[in-house]
């Protein structure tokens, strides 16, 4: 084997291996139906607790569609929520519940 065969096979082989890392470290967490999972944590856009809907409530740790619509339904009665307490004020949601979300929450 010559050094310019040489020099082609060792260019092909950091080719190939270069290939398969950038594949390593780009693939993406998929759930078992081939969705793409997306964690809480990795998004930057906080939940307004005083003017976002069901859906978006339903997003919080803890918080499923039926909490996320008393949240809605305090609000409406009592007005804005304007601290944490606040929010452990709703029929159960507890300072558990409310600690776990406390990056993701805003209040305006």
């Amino acid at each position: 084997m010559t050094a310019r065969e040489r020099r082609v096979l060792l260019f092909l082989f950091i080719l190939l291996f270069s290939g398969i890392l950038i594949e390593h470290h780009s693939k993406v967490n998929t759930a078992s139906s081939g969705r793409v999972v997306i964690s809480q944590s990795s998004l930057t856009q906080k939940i307004n607790i005083n003017s976002d809907s069901i859906e978006e409530l339903a997003g919080l740790s803890g918080i499923g569609s039926k909490k996320a619509a008393d949240i809605i339904s305090f609000r409406k009665t009592y007005g804005d929520f304007r601290s944490f307490d606040d929010i452990a004020k709703v029929k159960g949601i507890g300072s558990v519940t409310v600690n776990k979300n406390r990056d993701k929450i805003s209040f305006e």
